[in-house]
């Protein structure tokens, strides 16, 4: 495998972004031009076109984020960033984080502005949406997704350049909340520390971390110097 640099996969991150942005001001002044032409379906396929680029742009932007904020905080740490990687029958992991001697599964997600409540008696997240007492089934699953993302990670470790040994390194999987969405209050039990950080733990397929983007960097710091980290049985047992 070839050493993979870290910069340069930000600056593609970053030139997709603008190539997005700029198809997407395309897009839109199409749409403008339907609405005052009176071209219903010229305006509606150019609505649906800037909702599915708007999605794009939001979610490169999300990921671009996220690692650079990784790649600038463990430069000198040897970190190593695998971003939108293709999983059969399932959307793309947004980021594989690769350590030294640990890893992180990242799933970067939003729900707008809601906060995000796990049920364990029926083993789902939520979204609890602001002034509204109802409580929304959070589909697909993300957990389920970040177990069956470590799965394949198992199966093609050697795209990664994992050796058997490395993919036994601790690692966590984690759904990383951005924009408004926010983290409902859990009970005590749920949360756990690590270097003196606490962190909500949900656990379901072994142990899922569910933070704030903000988070991320001090989650990351406490987890390779947590004595606490995940087990041999759980990176290999998703």
């Amino acid at each position: 495998m070839e050493p993979v640099d870290n910069r340069k996969i930000l600056a593609s991150l970053e030139q997709e972004f603008n190539l997005l942005k700029t198809a997407y001001g395309i897009s839109s002044a199409a749409t403008i031009t339907g609405f005052a032409t009176g071209n219903a379906v010229g305006t509606a396929i150019g609505a649906a076109t800037d909702y599915f680029l708007l999605e794009r742009i939001e979610k490169i932007c999300r990921i671009h984020r996220v690692a650079t904020m990784l790649v600038d905080a463990f430069t000198q740490s040897g970190v190593t960033i695998f971003p939108r990687i293709q999983v059969p029958r399932r959307n793309p992991l947004d980021l594989f984080v690769k350590f030294p001697k640990a890893s992180l599964i990242i799933s970067i997600r939003s729900m707008g502005k809601a906060k995000i409540v796990y049920n364990e008696n029926q083993g789902y997240l939520y979204a609890k949406k602001a002034n509204n007492k109802g409580l929304k089934i959070w589909s697909p699953d993300p957990m389920t997704e970040l177990s069956e993302y470590t799965l394949w990670l198992n199966k093609n470790k050697e795209l990664f350049g994992l050796t058997a040994r490395q993919i036994r390194h601790p690692r966590a999987k984690l759904l990383v909340l951005s924009g408004e969405t926010q983290i409902h209050k859990h009970n005590e039990h749920l949360y756990t520390t690590m270097n003196d950080k606490t962190f909500l733990a949900i656990p379901k397929f072994g142990t899922i971390f569910v933070i704030r983007e903000e988070m991320l960097v001090d989650f990351a710091q406490a987890f390779k110097a947590s004595k606490h980290t995940v087990q041999v049985e759980e990176s290999l047992n998703p």
